[in-house]
């Protein structure tokens, strides 16, 4: 059983954050070890409530849920590809100079993370557009569709990654 079915939703990138919760909720509370039926220790229930916590956790972060929905669709996975698009270097290497040399000052950290945070949003909505794409794609262009998505996880994490910096 995947996530997506753990939790009662359809298998889509797009989902509502909202009814996932309401979803989340539902399924923690039917599948928690304390409301087993069971007057002893239930192994499977936990193992069970774990999975619904992981599954969780992965699909409301809209970049674990993309890497999870791509594993599902037989992708390749981050070791398997390991590479992104040259302008995407080219630009962490400017955003990474520009971190070096801040010093910290507040207001050019806060332009850093408005600009990582945009950066984030726009691959969001690049991910959306694919995962569309995916779904109406004939076979031929599947393979291609599903590059164009690991070359489009492996970019974000480095923004993702600055992003992590700049917040600890």
């Amino acid at each position: 059983m995947n996530y997506f079915e753990l939790l009662s939703l359809k298998q889509d990138y797009k989902i509502d954050l909202i009814d996932l919760e309401t979803k989340y909720l539902d399924a923690s509370k039917k599948h928690h070890p304390d409301f087993s039926n069971s007057a002893i220790f239930d192994p499977e229930a936990l193992k069970l409530s774990a999975q619904v916590n992981q599954a969780y956790s992965t699909l409301k972060d809209p970049f674990q849920r993309a890497e999870y929905l791509l594993k599902l669709e037989s992708g390749k996975n981050p070791e398997e590809i390991r590479t992104v698009p040259s302008e995407i270097l080219e630009e962490v290497m400017d955003i990474r100079f520009e971190l070096e040399s801040q010093d910290n000052i507040p207001e050019i950290t806060n332009q850093l993370k408005k600009k990582l945070t945009s950066r984030l949003n726009y691959f969001e909505e690049r991910l959306l557009i694919l995962f569309e794409q995916l779904k109406c794609s004939l076979s031929e262009h599947k393979e291609k569709i599903l590059l164009d998505l690991r070359l489009c996880l492996n970019s974000s994490k480095y923004f993702l990654n600055m992003l992590g910096e700049i917040d600890d």
